[in-house]
């Protein structure tokens, strides 16, 4: 047997290996649904699982081959809401289409229990759904940035009403102190009179270069 015929036999056994496991693996059944690769889901790199695709897509034979399976990432797995909704997990991913595609981050994760729901508030800037900062003025990022947390809230089923906590950071407290008139008329036009537990923060500076501001929260859906 030659080096070249090795190699292949490896791949393939390796390949089996995966298949069987993957389709042994009770956490993956949710994936051989027809309705997965129906949608338009963009395959990353980070692939960890080979999927029997359903027998919707093509026939093959009862043994199986390459052409018959499909890879999965564990970012397409994560992202997709259908998905999630099936997993046991008591946590849920709110990732709002208004916010664009977050990159190693979701915008919120629900918390769901006997007891309620917490919804947890990643950091938002003044960005848009391009996630283009809008504009270099203080108080327009700290309203988009604010828009944003109020964003990911309705998307989870809540109202700004059950906001509980904000933290907000900036990069300049002297600018927010000189603003905070306008600051508080952008944030009676959303929150009214509703001012949860707050903390402001000054930071060096944020990931984006051109933020002044950020604002994470929790949040209780009702």
């Amino acid at each position: 047997m030659d080096a070249l015929e090795r190699f292949t036999r490896i791949g393939r056994d390796f390949f089996e290996f995966v298949r069987d496991f993957c389709l042994n693996a009770k956490a993956n059944l949710a994936l051989l649904q027809a309705d997965y690769l129906s949608k338009n889901i963009k395959l990353n790199r980070s692939f960890i699982c080979f999927a029997e695709t359903p027998s919707a897509v093509g026939q093959h034979s009862a043994q199986g081959s390459e052409e018959d399976f499909a890879f999965l990432s564990f970012q397409d797995i994560i992202s997709d809401p259908q998905l999630s909704s099936q997993s046991s997990s008591p946590l849920s991913l709110v990732n709002p289409v208004s916010l664009g595609q977050p990159r190693g981050y979701s915008n919120g994760v629900l918390q769901s229990s006997s007891s309620g729901r917490l919804l947890f508030i990643a950091g938002q800037i003044g960005w848009d759904e391009q996630q283009n900062i809008v504009s270099s003025d203080f108080v327009e990022q700290f309203a988009r940035a604010l828009a944003n947390v109020i964003e990911v809230v309705r998307e989870a089923g809540g109202t700004t009403d059950g906001i509980a906590r904000l933290v907000i950071y900036v990069t300049d407290k002297n600018e927010y102190r000189v603003r905070q008139r306008e600051v508080g008329d952008k944030w009676r036009a959303v929150m009214g009179r509703h001012f949860p537990a707050m903390g402001l923060v000054e930071v060096k500076s944020l990931l984006e270069d051109n933020a002044k501001v950020e604002i994470e929260g929790i949040a209780v859906i009702q």
